[in-house]
């Protein structure tokens, strides 16, 4: 069996060469970076912005735009492309939103060099099929101050580019994919602007993944998180990843498989990564859209990587776009249900990995060659084979509280609050003067804060009790209601039980007290069954 296995696995890679072969312009040039050094090395911004720039002038006059969309913290220019539909459309037959984010770990660049090789192929006419109703923007380097810092000493066991890559952090030190919930950085709230600019129906999060030896070239996520729309997480989790998949491995040659690694020792488990919205993959489901996480394996040769990559995207893309459609009317229904107060059946909390069903992974290994720091770089063997265990891919909630009918007050905000609701795109209206109203506030009777620091923050976990009753809330107090396409975001970043909020986050630290036999305990944050009667403005 093993052997058999071994024999297709080099089928599938030849066959992966081959398609890719045929799908080759006649010249390549612009030629990227990796592509020029033979997939040594990986492009510098500036040797991005040169290749794009090509690209906008191979392709036909007004049909590329490369487009800034914010700095980052040190002061470099964020580039997107974008690429709208080549036929016109209409309100009755819209474009597909497609928003692509590569390199927000500098240190994992093949989605980077996956995506300037496809913009180069829409511009020499290829894909006419996808690009005809889908509009694309591109960011082939989102985390650009750590793409510049490239050394041959970071992520050292991962196969190539042997000349090295960027760091996983920004400029401040900030992981940007834990950044999702606190905005803290100028990366992710230029982000959060292309975002809300732009309503993408579909964000793709394109990464390079180490951890466990498995038989893959790609592993594939859709939001984990717990409060997304159960429709249409029904419809990335059953019916999109499932096509991509057949159709990565029928069309161009790739394995791939639900994101996970292996835990536990006499029974194993395959089990996926964190549910919380810190990571932009879960964070875009709050946002009533749908997300595909991409994790090229890291101990595949550079160059396999990135063709496993453009060919996940290409493969999501055909699918998408056959049910651009579905996907508005999926998206449109998500916010109208928020909108209208319909949330079911509430937000969750008390989230545990689900117990899963016993299934088979195809289980590889890898050798270790020394490289010059002692440090071993790992290369994936050819040879796999499926091995039974758990398949741990979604996480489940035990404990939901309804959404409150009104909103959420927040008493007193600081400026950082009102600066991270207004980047996420929150709506929320400021009281005018003092006033009295029924609420149910959240009494704080025990609280845990991380020992140590994480992206600058010690993290806060409360418990405590809900009271109702009337309470005085000063002016300026401001108000966020509950029916609003952004609901389930809102409830995330407001609720004092959330677990992963802006409480989690230490913006409403100073304002919480813990009750005890002395004092009160205090939340800045209360529900209101009602906004009616509020003076608002």
């Amino acid at each position: 069996m093993r052997a058999l296995l071994a024999v297709a696995s080099l089928v599938a890679l030849l066959l992966a060469g081959s398609v890719t072969a045929q799908r080759r312009p006649a010249t390549l040039a612009p030629v990227t970076a990796a592509e020029r050094s033979g997939f040594a090395a990986t492009a510098t911004a500036d040797e991005l912005r040169t290749f794009l720039e090509a690209v906008v002038a191979l392709a036909p006059p007004g049909r590329f735009a490369i487009e800034g969309f914010g700095t980052s913290e040190a002061g470099r220019d964020m580039l997107a492309v974008d690429v709208p539909p080549s036929r016109a459309t209409s309100s009755d037959d819209p474009p597909l939103r497609v928003l692509v984010v590569a390199n927000i770990h500098a240190g994992e660049v093949c989605g980077k060099e996956a995506v300037q090789i496809l913009l180069r192929e829409i511009a020499q006419g290829e894909h006419a099929g996808i690009t005809a109703t889908c509009h694309l923007r591109v960011v082939p380097n989102y985390n650009v101050d750590g793409n510049e810092a490239v050394s041959p000493r970071n992520r050292v066991s991962q196969n190539g580019p042997i000349q090295g890559v960027g760091r996983r952090e920004n400029e401040l030190g900030l992981d940007l994919n834990r950044d999702c919930v606190k905005a803290e950085s100028a990366e992710f709230r230029a982000l959060l602007g292309l975002m809300r600019a732009f309503d993408p129906h579909v964000v793709f999060d394109l990464h390079t993944t180490d951890g466990s030896p498995h038989g893959y070239h790609v592993t594939y996520a859709t939001s984990q998180c717990t409060n997304v729309d159960p429709q249409l997480d029904a419809y990335a989790r059953n019916e999109l990843l499932l096509a991509t998949r057949a159709r990565l491995l029928e069309r161009h040659g790739f394995r791939s498989f639900d994101y996970g690694n292996v835990e536990g020792g006499g029974q194993p488990s395959w089990s996926s990564f964190d549910h919380t919205p810190r990571y932009l993959t879960n964070y875009v489901g709050l946002r009533n859209r749908i997300s595909l996480l991409s994790e090229a394996y890291a101990y595949d040769p550079f160059e396999v990587r990135v063709r496993s990559t453009r060919a996940f995207v290409l493969a999501a893309l055909d699918r998408l776009v056959a049910d651009r459609a579905r996907i508005a009317a999926l998206c449109a229904a998500a916010d109208r249900i928020c909108a209208e107060g319909r949330v079911t059946p509430g937000f969750g909390t008390d989230t545990i990995l689900a117990e899963g069903e016993e299934g088979e992974v195809l289980w590889g290994t890898w050798d270790a060659l020394p490289t010059e720091g002692g440090r071993a770089r790992l290369v994936r063997r050819t040879e796999f084979e499926p091995r039974r265990m758990t398949i741990r891919t979604r996480f489940v909630s035990r404990a939901f509280r309804p959404l409150p009918a009104g909103g959420w007050a927040v008493i007193t905000p600081s400026e950082g609050t009102l600066r991270n609701l207004r980047d996420h795109g929150i709506a929320f209206r400021e009281l005018t003067s003092d006033t009295t109203a029924t609420a149910s506030s959240f009494v704080p009777t025990s609280g845990d804060r991380a020992a140590r620091p994480f992206q600058g923050h010690r993290t806060i976990t409360l418990r405590g009790e809900w009271r109702d009753g009337p309470r005085a809330f000063p002016a300026g107090t401001i108000v966020v209601p509950s029916r609003q396409p952004l609901a389930r975001l809102a409830a995330q970043l407001l609720e004092p039980e959330s677990e992963d909020g802006l409480a989690t986050w230490e913006f409403f630290a100073e304002r919480t007290v813990i009750a005890s036999a002395k004092r009160d305990g205090e939340y800045p944050v209360v529900r209101l069954a009602t906004l009616d009667a509020l003076p608002l403005r």
